[in-house]
């Protein structure tokens, strides 16, 4: 069958991470309120968001880090305790 609509694959990862990157530049936010913002201009769903942020921070791209206790699996989460650093 191939590649669907559905398959967010590396391409949209990296015209998604271009887009917060040029946005985001120089700037700290958590992940909900990145998403918050930037998710009602596009038809980038939760689940891309995650999938690029998570790429980005695994190449050194953007770092991450939590606010709460608690000691997670994953670098991004899109929470308010997520911090991103862009």
């Amino acid at each position: 069958m191939g590649s669907s609509q559905l398959d967010f694959g590396d391409q949209n990862v990296s015209i998604l991470g271009g887009q917060l990157k040029d946005l985001y530049q120089g700037q700290t936010i958590s992940a909900y309120d990145l998403y918050e913002q930037h998710h009602i201009k596009t038809k980038f769903a939760r689940d891309h968001y995650i999938k690029t942020l998570r790429e980005m921070v695994k190449n050194g791209e953007i770092k991450s880090s939590f606010k709460d206790t608690i000691n997670h699996q994953v670098s991004v989460l899109l929470n308010p305790y997520c911090i991103l650093e862009f």
